[in-house]
Order: C-alpha cells, then sequence, then structure tokens
C-alpha cells in the first residue's frame, strides 16, 4: 500500500526517496538505485534492472551482487550509458 501511496504522491508532482530492501514494488518507481557495500552499481528505471544484471526479476539482484566485488559493478556501471 505504502509504495501505491508513493507512486500517487509522485504522479502529483511530488518528489520521493524510498529506502527498501523489499523490491515487490519497485516497479511503481520511475528510477531505482542499487548499492552495493556503499558502491551505486546501478541507477535507472527499474525494468532495465534485471537485464542488466543478467536476472529475470529484481528480486534476484540481490544474488548475483554477491558473484562480483562491488568496485567491480561499480566500475561496469559507470562505463555504462546509463550512468552517462
Amino acid at each position: 500500500r505504502m509504495m501505491h501511496l508513493f507512486r500517487e504522491l509522485a504522479d502529483e508532482g511530488r518528489s520521493l526517496v524510498c529506502i527498501t530492501h523489499n523490491v515487490d514494488h519497485v516497479d511503481q518507481c520511475h528510477l531505482v538505485m542499487i548499492l552495493s557495500r556503499g558502491k551505486l552499481v546501478f541507477c535507472g528505471p527499474p525494468h532495465e534492472a534485471p537485464r542488466w544484471f543478467g536476472v529475470q526479476r529484481i528480486s534476484e539482484i540481490y544474488d548475483r551482487l554477491g558473484e562480483r566485488d562491488p568496485a567491480d559493478w561499480e566500475q561496469r556501471f559507470r562505463a555504462s550509458d546509463l550512468h552517462r
């Protein structure tokens, strides 16, 4: 319910920041930022995140993050078109 409320507020022109580990409804968001040990490893539309990490669902990203050093993920993101 909170994510739907946040969507309504954003549609009214308000800017919101929501920090969560529950990614079930981040598809309601305009942008998501994913951090790994304090490193920004993704910022973009939520529908692009699974493809970026090579998974089917956004909830699988947490498992994928453990496969590489956070600095590697960060470097890959900084070199991407999404970062630019």
